[in-house]
Order: C-alpha cells, then structure tokens, then sequence
C-alpha cells in the first residue's frame, strides 16, 4: 500500500498548494474523527487516495479540482493524454497536468469558461462533484432507467434543495442520490446542499460506492454481473 513521504508545494494562480507525496501508513491518526473510515482505507488500497506526511489525511480539508483530477485519473486507470492543453491556466509542468487533459479528452472534466480554464486550486462543489461522477462512472438515474446497483436504488428520497443547483448539474445530482452515491436517507425532504465545497473525506466516500456500483471487487464486497451483495458491515453515514 502507497501513501505519501513527503509534501510537494504547487503555485497554482498564485496560490500555494501542498500534494500529498507517498509513505506506507497503516492507520491515519486523525482518521477516527469521521463517520466512514473504510471507504478512504479502501481507496488507499486501490492507490487512488493517499494521506500526508504526518501521517493525517485531513479528512475535513477542503478538496481541489487538481487532486480531484488526480484521484480520478488513478480511478479510471486513464493513459495519459497527447492532446493539445485545453487550458490557458495549466502549465505542462503542473502536478495536475497529465491527469487534467486526459479527464478533459474523455469528456469528464469540461473545465470553465467556455473549457478554457482548469482552476486547478479551485474548490470543487458538491454539485460539480456529481456531474464529474456522473461522467466518469455513467451511474443513471435508478428511479427512471430501472437499473440495480450495488447500494440499491434509493426510489422513496427526493431532494429539497435540488433547484439550488444549476440545471445541467441537476440530473446528475439525482442519479447519484438515487443510486446511494451520496446516501443522505430516505424519504421527502432530504438537502444535497449543492454549492458547498466539498471535503477529502466526503469525495473519498462517493468515490469509494462510485467504484462499487461499477461492478469492481473490494475486500467484503463481492460484486456480481447482475445484482450484487453487500457485506452487512458497510454501513451508510
């Protein structure tokens, strides 16, 4: 298992950033303070996610669009890409370069104004996060396509505050609720609170079920070509 060794600092717009690098870490120190740990230990395994130098992961902090793309582009195991850099604020020599225009040419990462700009410091919001997911994973809407995935289909829920988000990120925010991506509950009333940053351990969690509804193999989970199986100890936050 990788995790970081030591911390790289990454001028991104003039803002200092510091990328975890990779140490072998059997237990994050600050980790117990949330209320999923297996998802991040899980993804560690799967070396898409990793913790700091300290041995933390900072499970709060406020994830970015460039680590974002670069957990992705573990995810999706994508080769990197030789096509021209779409965007104007991304340097060749940026820790989030290769994975940025790879996720850019599958059509996963659009990137703002217009697809020029990557803002690779930039926080990413809860609503970008699930058309990103969406991309990358095609969930669907369970409720409306009549499909099964791993965490069931979640068909009673709705969403209260779904007209708070933009409307082209609003069919995917439903496909992840419904799909139990970002399990809030059941029943009428529930808020996806979508302009809110999100944290490092919330994007490992829909991360972690993205993977799993994808038909992949965990420790615990044993996944079927047709219906799955989910080991009782799974529990949802």
């Amino acid at each position: 298992m990788k995790l970081l060794l030591t911390g790289i600092m990454v001028v991104v717009g003039g803002l200092v950033l510091t990328e975890p690098l990779s140490a072998e870490v059997v237990h994050f120190d600050d980790h117990d303070s949330i209320y999923d740990t297996d998802s991040t230990y899980r993804n560690v395994d799967r070396d898409i996610i990793t913790g700091y130098s300290d041995n933390t992961f900072r499970p709060n902090e406020t994830i970015i669009r460039g680590q974002v793309a670069n957990m992705l582009y573990r995810a999706l195991d994508l080769e990197a890409s030789h096509q021209e850099n779409p965007f104007v604020d991304l340097s060749a020599d940026s820790e989030y370069y290769e994975a940025a225009v790879a996720l850019h040419e599958a059509g996963i990462f659009v990137g703002q104004d217009g697809g020029t700009r990557f803002s690779a410091g930039e926080p990413i919001s809860r609503q970008q996060m699930a058309s990103v997911l969406n991309r990358a994973f095609e969930l669907r809407d369970c409720v409306n396509g009549g499909l099964t995935y791993a965490y069931g289909c979640n068909t009673e829920g709705s969403l209260a505050d779904l007209d708070e988000a933009s409307d082209v990120h609003q069919p995917n925010i439903e496909a992840i609720f419904h799909t139990n991506v970002s399990f809030l509950g059941v029943g009428p009333g529930q808020h996806f609170r979508p302009t809110e940053s999100l944290s490092r351990s919330q994007l490992s969690m829909f991360l972690d079920r993205a993977i799993i509804n994808e038909n992949y193999t965990v420790s615990g989970i044993e996944m079927a070509t047709s219906g799955a199986t989910v080991d009782e100890a799974i529990t949802f936050p």
